[in-house]
């Protein structure tokens, strides 16, 4: 799998023109070498996502289009630990209240 060298979008090697932009491929060096950010929604970004929700939160809001699987796993991190907390204390409240009553 290659990229185009003026968007950045995947291509196949057998394509003379990006899909996306519409650039000439055709004349382009197979051997270069390009520095784009893996896009595999990795653990490490529902990790932070899950320690840091807003920042999962404002990863998502920032990468969704140019790392959607990152970003996605940001969020989902982040909407994890906002469910477990939610959870939490309702928990706690229900047992609090339930020791008064």
């Amino acid at each position: 799998m290659n990229f185009c060298p003026h968007c950045g979008e995947r291509v196949n090697s057998d394509q003379d023109v990006c899909l996306n932009c519409g650039a000439m491929l055709k004349n382009r060096s197979t051997s270069t070498t390009h520095t784009h950010v893996k896009d595999v929604g990795g653990f490490g970004w529902g990790f932070l996502g899950f320690m840091i929700p807003i920042a999962g939160i404002i990863i998502y809001a920032l990468m969704k289009d140019t790392q959607p699987l990152n970003a996605s796993a940001a969020l989902k991190g982040a909407l994890i630990s906002i469910g477990i907390s939610v959870l939490f204390y309702i928990i706690i409240a229900a047992t609090g209240f339930g020791l008064y009553y």
